[in-house]
């Protein structure tokens, strides 16, 4: 998450990594409710950040199952967002993926 922030935020460091610039970035994630990620995004933010796109865990789990690359179906549900987010003029130059499986 700390990371999803500094990308989009464009800080100056990382971990010992320098970010020349702000980016957008999409946070999939496949654990947290939405509110438990904007409480958690909200306390990591410095500013309103317009470049942090995140897909929480509610729009993830079809039939009572989490969202699974390996099937071309859900391929297709996360191209889906990201055409989304292209289409409101935002591309994401990173996508973080935090998908448990049981």
């Amino acid at each position: 998450m700390a990371l999803a922030v500094g990308v989009s935020e464009g800080k100056n460091r990382f971990l010992g990594w320098h970010f020349h610039d702000q980016h957008d970035v999409l946070y999939v994630d496949g654990e947290m409710a939405r509110v438990e990620l904007k409480e958690r995004f909200t306390g990591l933010c410095t500013i309103q950040n317009p470049r942090l796109h995140i897909l929480p865990s509610e729009l993830l789990y079809r039939e009572g199952r989490p969202l699974s690359l390996d099937f071309e179906e859900e391929q297709r549900a996360v191209d889906e967002a990201l055409q989304h987010l292209g289409n409101k003029g935002c591309r994401a130059q990173l996508i973080i993926s935090i998908i448990c499986r049981p």
